[in-house]
């Protein structure tokens, strides 16, 4: 859903699903750590369509990498390409 409101430049309703999908993510305590890991940084890489076409996406990001991740180590180590290409 979230990829086809990114086409169609629905960035408000792709936020939406997208904090939707954040706490599926974040409720899904059963799967594999790996598996957890991953999920998250495909999350993080789709808010990036979205939160560089909001209004105030760029603030907004942020926080949702430290709410993803739970800190800077573990965003760097999920998906350190997308980290430091934010702080550029």
């Amino acid at each position: 859903m979230v990829a086809s409101q990114v086409l169609q430049q629905e960035f408000e309703a792709a936020e939406a699903d997208l904090m939707k999908l954040k706490e599926m993510v974040d409720s899904n305590t059963f799967a594999p750590i790996l598996v957890q890991m991953q999920q998250r940084a495909w999350l993080l890489h789709w808010s990036l369509f979205v939160f560089f076409n909001h209004e105030n996406g760029k603030n907004a990001i942020i926080d949702v990498f430290f709410q993803v991740c739970g800190g800077v180590w573990r965003c760097v180590v999920v998906c350190g390409g997308v980290w430091w290409f934010e702080l550029d």
